[in-house]
């Protein structure tokens, strides 16, 4: 019960993360198109920001917390910010700049969103508590097989093994970054594609 309750814990954390990831790349993806709606040379620029911010976002997603692409992203939000306000103030369509904002506030809360989620961890206590209630099960195990004199060595080894692996896989799925089970980042990597493709002198593939 003890297990399955902490797999929950470790499962709700993974699938949230791998949401954030999605919702941030469709949030990117919105304020992108809205980009390209706007003459030159606000256009321009707004792409190459933005192209620029995808690219440290997905450098951010590999990094950790407290490395550089952390403060370069939020410098470059800061930039993003500026380059939208005054575009807005300046150009047409009027109605544009509102929701070219509200998209890209909503991009910057989907973000401060993944860097809560990634420090979010089972906490430690649970998992101290988890790993006595695995040795105290293999103690008790043994007690019983002495006690009854009959020697089920493989079933023996085969409950060690499986609380072995569940534990491992709990830890695992709870630090997606250190781990072999990994949070994608294709959504953001597909959207740094497709701005790569429209970029100005972009070399276009064959159909």
């Amino acid at each position: 019960m003890l297990l399955g309750f902490t797999f929950s814990l470790a499962l709700e954390r993974f699938e949230t993360r791998r949401g954030l990831v999605l919702e941030e790349a469709n949030a990117l993806s919105i304020v992108w198109l809205q980009t390209r709606l706007m003459p030159s040379p606000d256009r321009e620029r707004m792409n190459g920001l933005l192209q620029r911010y995808v690219d440290h976002r997905l450098t951010w997603s590999e990094a950790d917390t407290s490395a550089p692409p952390l403060v370069q992203t939020a410098r470059m939000r800061e930039e993003l910010w500026i380059a939208a306000t005054a575009a807005s103030r300046t150009r047409e369509p009027e109605f544009l700049g509102p929701d070219l904002r509200n998209s890209l506030e909503t991009s910057f809360n989907l973000a401060a969103a993944r860097a809560e989620a990634r420090t979010s961890h089972i906490p430690g206590r649970v998992i101290s508590v988890l790993l006595v209630y695995a040795a105290l099960s293999c103690v008790m195990l043994g007690y019983v097989l002495q006690y009854t004199g009959k020697h089920h060595r493989i079933a023996a080894n085969m409950l060690v093994l499986l609380l072995t692996i569940a534990l491992v896989l709990i830890l695992d799925i709870d630090r997606p970054r250190s781990g072999a089970i990994t949070i994608s980042q294709q959504p953001l990597e597909q959207l740094a594609e497709v701005m790569r493709a429209s970029a100005p002198g972009a070399v276009q593939a064959p159909p």
